[in-house]
């Protein structure tokens, strides 16, 4: 079903800024809080967020492959015109689990994980293009060498990613987790990342517009690896102000707030959007 509106999204959004659509929480259903925060992170990107409430998603949807995104869309909607204090993400989370069994069962998982899957998920449906990268060399030394065909053994070797078109979002995954003998740590180094004026260019691998971006939500991750807990940080599209968003908890926050050594992931917007 196709949403009808009276105005542009956009418009429709500024328009309900007395309601403050978009503050709503959603409720655990048991150690599901690594799924509410990614949620809450993209139900706060202004571009995906209109794009699903102007209806513009149905006409594009791969209907065989497309019962996920049809559940993210209800859910969407429910988030930023249902008026609701907090809302049930079940019917999705039953939806999506039988795509990806994994999630499926009510257990703690990895956000970042998640994530990608249900970009993954989104991109079938709409067959649109999701983005990550990493733009710093690598080396894979050690156990992470590469298999070399030519002389038949293990080398290092070096690896790098450019972008070659300035997206209009772009996430960046930290990494919190390594190895440590055979043992997995938690990391906590303290990483600034900027609120805004955060230039790609040097990243991109051809001339390009509108290569500067704005930190729009941030997933945490509190706790260590067995008994961790997920929350979001988002920036409201209307009001401009940032807001925690703890399961079914909304509270607002002052920016200082938003740099945390719990960050996780990262969500980035074009300044020129």
């Amino acid at each position: 079903m196709a949403w009808k509106w009276k105005y542009s999204p956009k418009e429709e959004l500024e328009d309900m800024s007395s309601l403050h659509p978009g503050l709503t929480g959603l409720r655990n259903l048991e150690n599901t809080c690594y799924m509410n925060a990614v949620l809450q992170c993209l139900c706060s990107l202004t571009p995906l967020v209109q794009y699903f409430l102007s209806g513009r998603w149905n006409t594009a949807l791969h209907e065989e492959i497309g019962e996920s995104a049809t559940a993210f869309g209800c859910l969407v909607s429910d988030m930023w015109l249902g008026g609701f204090d907090y809302v049930s993400p079940e019917a999705f989370h039953s939806i999506f689990g039988k795509r990806y069994p994994a999630f499926s069962r009510r257990t703690q998982h990895d956000a970042q994980e998640f994530l990608i899957c249900v970009l993954d998920d989104l991109h079938e449906a709409f067959k649109e293009d999701c983005l990550e990268c990493f733009f710093q060399p690598d080396m894979l030394t050690r156990n992470n060498q590469i298999h070399c065909y030519w002389c038949g053994g293990n080398q290092d070797a070096t690896v790098k990613a450019s972008i070659t078109k300035a997206p209009q979002i772009i996430i960046f995954h930290l990494k919190r987790f390594a190895w440590q003998d055979k043992h997995r740590r938690k990391l906590s180094t303290t990483v600034c990342y900027p609120f805004r004026d955060l230039d790609l260019s040097p990243y991109i691998s051809t001339s390009s517009c509108n290569t500067e971006y704005s930190l729009c939500a941030v997933v945490n991750h509190a706790g260590d690896l067995d008994y961790g807990h997920y929350t979001a940080f988002c920036k409201h599209s209307v009001t401009k102000h940032w807001y925690s968003f703890d399961d079914a908890q909304v509270t607002k926050i002052p920016d200082s707030a938003v740099q945390a050594d719990t960050a996780y992931l990262l969500f980035y917007i074009s300044q020129g959007y």
